[in-house]
Order: structure tokens, then sequence, then C-alpha cells
């Protein structure tokens, strides 16, 4: 490992562009750099109501990936790009995503989670891309169904065609992470 680590320092030393002095680093607003810079490509994001399907807080980026226009766009307008052939898979993705949470994890830790899986989606020029979708759930009912929920769709088409047909929960909050589940395996048996 040592030599591994040596290697790496050797190359950086031997393009003679690294530091030769101490430099500083004047404030800079961290919020900002990682929701540019650390974003996998370019993305949208929306807030959807569980309770009537309605859109807000539409980013103005859905039109520069889809063409659509942020002001009058609609869920149905979005769930219109997913590819003809992964429909039924955006829906048994859902529907395993679910039964996961209420089976495995509860319904009282459905905020502490991100979900997070990809599918093909029309782009602005008319061709299909890969996009991953990730959603966080903002806020519940009563009976603790999905209510508000933040949605992030980022094409990460320069990183894949290929769509593994996995779902991930991302624990937020110190909670446990549960990653690359197949869709179509019976939540209720996962070990953990």
């Amino acid at each position: 490992m040592e030599n591994n680590i040596q290697l790496l320092h050797t190359t950086w030393e031997q393009t003679k562009k690294t530091s030769t002095q101490q430099t500083s680093l004047d404030s800079i607003n961290f919020d900002q750099i990682t929701s540019e810079i650390f974003s996998l490509g370019s993305f949208y994001y929306y807030v959807i109501d569980f309770f009537d399907m309605s859109l807000s807080h539409v980013s103005k980026s859905v039109y520069d990936i889809h063409g659509l226009n942020p002001d009058s766009i609609t869920f149905n307008d979005i769930i219109s790009t997913i590819h003809p052939d992964d429909i039924s898979f955006v829906a048994q993705a859902e529907e395993s995503i679910a039964q996961f949470f209420y089976n495995n994890i509860g319904k009282e830790k459905l905020t502490k989670y991100k979900t997070s899986y990809n599918f093909r989606s029309k782009m602005k020029n008319g061709e299909y891309g890969m996009l991953n979708h990730q959603a966080l759930i903002l806020t519940q009912d009563e009976k603790g169904g999905f209510a508000k929920s933040l949605n992030i769709h980022t094409d990460i088409s320069h990183l894949t065609k290929i769509n593994n047909y996995q779902f991930s929960l991302i624990g937020l909050q110190e909670e446990p992470t549960y990653t690359n589940i197949d869709v179509k395996v019976d939540s209720k048996n996962l070990d953990m």
C-alpha cells in the first residue's frame, strides 16, 4: 500500500504542477460549490405534492434537459418523458421502495432516507438519456403516507447508458444505508 501511495505522490511531483508555496483560502460558499460542482451531471428538481400531484419549486433547468416550461409543467409532463420500456420498471421501483420502507424500516423514518434509481428519459434533443432519480420525502400525512417529496433528476448518460434495475435507500441522520437492491426482489425477505 505504501508503494501505491508513493506512486501518486511521485506523479504529482513530476508534473511540476503542484503548489510550491502555501496559499490562503478566501471565504467561499460551500453550499453553492457542492450543489454545482459535486452533481454528477446537469439536473433539475421539483417538489411534488402527492395529495393532488401538483408541482412547486420547479427548477428552470427542466427546460435545458427536457425542453419543458418550468412555469407550466405538470407531473404528467415529467412522467411522459420516461422511456416506454422503463415505465413498468419505474412503477415496480416505486412499489419496491414503499414496501421496503413499510416492511423493514418503518414509516416513522421515511423522511430520514433518500431513495435513488435510474431510468431512461426523453431529452430536449429528442433522444433518450439515462437519468438518476433521487427523492427525499419532506412531509408525511397523519397516517404516515408520502405527502411532499423533493425529486431530483440528474443526467448520467455520460456515466452509463445501461440501467442496473436496482434502487438504493441512502440513510440520513446516521440511519443505515441499503444499496443496489434488485427491484424484483421481495423486500420482505431481505436479510438486514
